[in-house]
């Protein structure tokens, strides 16, 4: 499933947050964390999604809406095996111990 992290700089005093994302044109809550992130999860690549974060100091009143930000989950395009990954251990590394797994 894809995700987006949402990050935001917290707010002195605040207890709780609530985040909200638009849809259909309503933002509706999501999620109330109490740490300054949030992980949105089962989201759909290529889709945009617009948040917003709300603080509050006693988790009952609400300050004002944060300004809307957009996220755009995108897919892996190309992956590497694990049998493609050379196992001679580079120059890079001369020196040190290197374990191959």
């Amino acid at each position: 499933a894809n995700s987006a992290v949402l990050v935001w700089e917290k707010v002195t005093g605040a207890s709780q947050y609530r985040v909200q994302r638009l849809s259909n044109g309503t933002w509706g809550t999501i999620a109330y964390p109490t740490a300054n992130s949030y992980r949105a999860t089962g989201l759909t690549a290529g889709t945009e999604y617009a948040y917003r974060v709300l603080a509050s100091m006693d988790g009952t009143t609400w300050g004002s809406a944060s300004e809307a930000v957009y996220v755009t989950p995108f897919s892996v395009v190309s992956t590497t095996s694990i049998s493609e990954i050379s196992e001679t251990p580079s120059d890079e590394f001369e020196g040190e111990e290197v374990t191959t797994i």
